[in-house]
């Protein structure tokens, strides 16, 4: 939550910034630019680290003997040995 809080801030200051260079020299509008990029990308990269971190493993279908040969359709309806599905 802080980071969003954070990137709240940070990405339409960036964005301020970016449409108000005019006063600035090339080295001082350069440096500002990096800066504030820096302070939208950090808060970005740790929160998509924390989401694939803590994202939950991807669900995977019951073991079928056909398993790698037919593409995975979640829970498909199988004849079993005695006819009925299961």
């Amino acid at each position: 939550m802080v980071l969003l809080a954070y990137l709240t801030f940070a990405v339409p200051h960036l964005v301020f910034h970016l449409g108000h260079l005019h006063g600035a020299s090339a080295a001082q509008a350069a440096a500002l630019v990096v800066v504030l990029a820096g302070s939208v990308l950090l808060p970005l990269a740790l929160l998509l680290a924390w989401l694939v971190t803590w994202m939950p493993p991807p669900m995977t279908a019951v073991p079928t003997p056909l398993r790698g040969v037919l593409p995975a359709w979640g829970n498909l309806i199988l004849p079993t040995r005695g006819g009925a599905a299961r």
